[in-house]
């Protein structure tokens, strides 16, 4: 009977926190709707740059028009120089890039063989997808003008010479995932450290005495971000240098961009910590809602599942996502010496998480404590 009364107390207890069913039950579906949310089918108009250099030749036109074919790509973008098209690739402006060379047409007419390079930026996950429309294209091709060129000789054919553009230079897997593993421990540190400290103090009663001093609200949470901030940053600068020795991590973009960037994201964490804090009543409700919000994090990260393979409403959440903004960032600036002047998306977008989490801690810590 005594048992029976105990795990009775249990389940009433549990039933009864609503912030305990919330963790409980929503942490799964979060999981599975994110999953869900994610196809690769699909995925469709994935930005491909295209350099005709044989603007004379007749056959590049019906290589331009089976590229505007296919449901994968979209082929509106258009350079004059290979160069150009190379850098939109390192820059993240388009997945690849498709070069038709000077002398294509007479290639196809005259040798019956014919290149098309395609330059690809070989850290997309969907790398795998982009490359093999392109060698449907080009059997497309081939057959198209053995159709229209077909002689007693070989048949003509069109072959692609893919080159991986080492975007991340020479290093490793490991190194270039470097910037989502320090935005995840930045995230969980920020958020746990200021939540925990914040309900700590109010379940020891300690901010009740801080009421009856001259000490503002504003002074009581400065104090407490200035706190996590050095705390933050110290724990940014550890683990860049450690991957730095370590992962053979080459820090090569701009030390000003890398560290405003970097700055942003703690205020950011310190910001979702707050609201935690101010709107949880003890330490274990801050330490399971701070848990609770790694895997969403992750998940719409792009490190699971690529951005491009969501559905709409998904990818509203995974542009939203702090851990996505810095790490894109961060990738930008690691892989082609960005400037942090040259993302305003994504620092206006941190922005408006700072003034939206500090305003709301403010306004609700106020009616707390008072």
């Amino acid at each position: 009977m005594r048992f029976s009364a105990m795990v009775q107390k249990e389940f009433l207890q549990f039933i009864r926190d609503r912030r305990t069913l919330i963790i409980a039950f929503g942490l799964p579906m979060i999981f599975l709707l994110s999953f869900a949310s994610a196809s690769v089918d699909d995925i469709q108009n994935l930005p491909i740059a295209v350099v005709n250099e044989d603007m004379d030749g007749s056959l590049s036109r019906d290589v331009i028009a089976e590229l505007e074919k296919s449901q994968l790509l979209t082929t509106s973008i258009y350079y004059n120089s290979v160069h150009d098209a190379r850098q939109a690739v390192i820059n993240g402006e388009v997945w690849g890039a498709i070069i038709i060379p000077s002398g294509f047409s007479e290639g196809i007419q005259m040798s019956r063989i014919a290149p098309l390079v395609f330059y690809l930026d070989n850290s997309k996950l969907l790398m795998r997808l982009v490359q093999p429309e392109f060698y449907a294209i080009t059997s497309k091709l081939s057959q198209q003008f053995s159709i229209q060129f077909q002689t007693a000789n070989v048949l003509p054919g069109v072959h692609v010479e893919a080159v991986a553009i080492p975007v991340f230079g020479t290093l490793s897997t490991t190194a270039s995932s470097a910037p989502l593993a320090v935005a995840l421990v930045l995230q969980q540190t920020g958020i746990i450290l200021t939540a925990v400290s914040i309900t700590r103090e109010k379940e020891q009663g300690t901010f009740e005495h801080l009421v009856v001093t001259p000490v503002t609200i504003l002074e009581i949470l400065f104090s407490k971000f200035v706190t996590y901030f050095i705390l933050s940053s110290i724990i940014a600068t550890i683990m860049y240098g450690a991957m730095s020795i370590g992962y053979s991590l080459d820090l090569f973009g701009s030390l000003i961009s890398v560290s405003v960037l970097t700055m942003l994201y703690i205020v950011v964490s310190i910001g979702m910590g707050l609201i935690i804090a101010v709107t949880s009543a003890n330490q274990l409700q801050a330490l399971q809602v701070g848990s609770f919000l790694l895997l969403p994090a992750m998940i719409f990260s792009g490190m699971l599942i690529p951005i491009e393979g969501m559905k709409t409403y998904a990818r509203i959440i995974a542009y939203l996502n702090p851990v996505y903004l810095y790490s894109t960032g961060m990738t930008k600036i690691l892989q082609s010496r960005l400037s942090i002047f040259n993302m305003n998306d994504i620092v206006i977008q941190m922005l408006l998480i700072i003034v939206v989490t500090f305003g709301l801690s403010v306004k609700t810590f106020s009616k707390t404590i008072k």
